[in-house]
């Protein structure tokens, strides 16, 4: 349970690494938070984790001791820091990414209808980009392999999950008040896609020629998918934005619980899009062909189940490949502002990303797609310049 937005009644400096945190500083949090009923905190020692597999930040497993303490109290906790890798951090400041976890984790985890870490503490300094991030400890639970890929049993798992989220908040008006992506974000993403866009294709024609092709259709409507973003069309609901294995924790033998991490794409959003990344992204590329139609009407069902009407199955395939193909933006946006050349799991997260991404593409035949849905688009500029649809 988050106590009061963590860190709203804990007015002291942000620390910006784990190295910074005292053990009276960490005593003081976890009061605020409800988590030390007695006693204090001797000794923090701190040990990286999850070294080159978080691109967009630094996590730290923070061992407490302590002396006179009740036997509840967490004899760890995760600490999350801002990326060091400047490009990355610059990126996600101006796109919103550490202020929305921030704020997710203070005014909607309890409420959002995922599991997730309990939050101890949760601040952000929005001039400098500095933040942190105080979680539990999830272990014995483990989080997935993005490399190998879900298995069947979690790929139907998270499937009805997220559905079961997307359901909750389908159409929700708050939603839409509280989380409507911001124009000059959508606009920010814009121009980080064109000016990453030579790069993207020097590196990428040898190996993935067709996401470059699809990125250079994409380019010239790119303009009107931001709009359409910023306009939120029915049906839309809260969504996560980086639904993959890697951050999904899972109970082992040993014990544990589901949860979700990784909140910093939270926003009022189509809810195809969360889908289409889990599985495009997470499920190996033979499990996906062989189960993806299983897994559309999954989702499907438990929406209807959880009383969502009027959006068809049929719909849901369309949305979920227009979906996919938007991918592609982001794609681009990452690869040029993203730390890609670390250590060798970093790699190879970025590979099987690319890959299954591709041969979803292939699948769908979306380069024949794109060049329909670009048509699509021009075609409606051009009846809205000449005043035959209303404007947006």
């Amino acid at each position: 349970m988050v106590q009061p937005a963590p860190g709203a009644a804990v007015p002291r400096a942000i620390p910006e690494s784990a190295e910074a945190i005292a053990p009276a500083w960490l005593a003081d949090v976890l009061r605020e938070a409800g988590a030390l009923a007695a006693g204090r905190v001797a000794e923090v020692r701190a040990q990286p984790i999850a070294v080159g597999e978080g691109f967009a930040g630094r996590l730290a497993r923070l061992s407490v001791t302590y002396e006179g303490a009740p036997a509840a109290a967490p004899a760890s906790v995760i600490a999350k820091f801002a990326a060091d890798h400047e490009p990355t951090r610059r990126m996600l400041a101006s796109l919103g990414g550490y202020e929305r976890e921030v704020r997710f984790y203070r005014e909607w985890a309890e409420r959002a209808g995922l599991p997730t870490p309990r939050c101890y503490y949760a601040e952000i300094d929005p001039a400098t980009a500095t933040f942190m991030i105080l979680l539990e400890d999830m272990r014995p639970a483990t989080v997935g392999d993005q490399v190998a890929g879900a298995s069947l049993e979690q790929a139907r798992e998270v499937t009805r999950l997220l559905a079961t989220f997307h359901a909750r908040w389908w159409n929700d008006e708050r939603v839409l008040r509280e989380l409507r992506p911001r124009a000059e974000v959508l606009q920010e993403v814009l121009r980080l896609f064109r000016a990453g866009l030579p790069a993207f294709r020097a590196s990428m024609s040898g190996a993935y020629p067709g996401l470059v092709v699809l990125a250079e259709r994409l380019d010239s409507i790119a303009g009107e998918l931001a709009e359409d973003l910023v306009a939120v069309r029915r049906p839309f609901t809260l969504v996560h934005g980086d639904v993959r294995l890697d951050n999904l924790f899972f109970p082992t033998p040993e014990g544990g619980r589901f949860a979700v991490i990784d909140w910093q794409g939270t926003a009022a959003g189509q809810p195809a899009a969360d889908l289409a990344y889990w599985l495009v992204l997470s499920l190996p590329i033979e499990l996906r062909r062989a189960r993806e139609r299983e897994l559309l009407a999954l989702y499907h069902a438990t929406l209807v189940d959880r009383g969502v009407r009027g959006y068809s199955l049929r719909r849901l395939r369309r949305d979920y490949r227009r979906a996919a193909m938007a991918f592609v933006v982001g794609a681009v946006v990452l690869s040029s502002n993203l730390d890609l050349l670390g250590p060798e799991r970093g790699r190879a997260l970025v590979d099987a990303a690319l890959r299954r991404f591709e041969a979803a593409l292939d699948d769908a035949h979306a380069r024949s797609l794109s060049r329909l849905l670009v048509a699509s688009v021009r075609a409606s500029r051009a009846l809205r310049r000449a005043r035959l649809l209303p404007g947006r």
